[in-house]
């Protein structure tokens, strides 16, 4: 056999639940239903119940696709802001700069595990604000 046995009766279960348009076609912008139900009852499984909505879930092509889509919609301007931390993964800063936006850095605190810290994120907002950042 070219293929085990699950993996043929998991394309069967995508084929059917992807209806008349196949894989060939375009799906649903927030990507297609199936796969959407699929990632909730993994979070769900993952997160100890707590539920999750496939209307919530919006697949994308992977994090960089994700960050530069979400950014594009947040920056109109010059003077949009975006919260990053400090350290951070360089896609943030480099796609809020070819934006056009400004980064309002945080540090995330390395003595607790690099969690975050309520007053330096206030800190942040503030001098963001007092910088003339929207």
């Amino acid at each position: 056999k070219l293929f085990p046995a699950d993996a043929i009766a998991r394309a069967r279960q995508i084929k059917e639940a992807l209806g008349t348009s196949g894989t060939g076609a375009y799906s649903h912008s927030q990507g297609a239903r199936c796969f959407r139900n699929d990632i909730c009852r993994f979070m769900e499984a993952r997160d100890g119940g707590a539920p999750a909505d496939p209307e919530s879930i919006f697949m994308t092509n992977g994090a960089s696709s994700a960050i530069n889509m979400i950014l594009t919609a947040l920056i109109s301007n010059e003077k949009c802001g975006v919260m990053v931390p400090i350290p951070q993964y360089p896609i943030y800063s480099a796609t809020i700069e070819l934006l056009g936006g400004r980064r309002v850095g945080y540090y995330l605190d390395e003595e607790h595990n690099w969690d975050l810290n309520m007053e330096e994120l206030e800190r942040a907002l503030q001098q963001a604000r007092d910088e003339g950042t929207i």
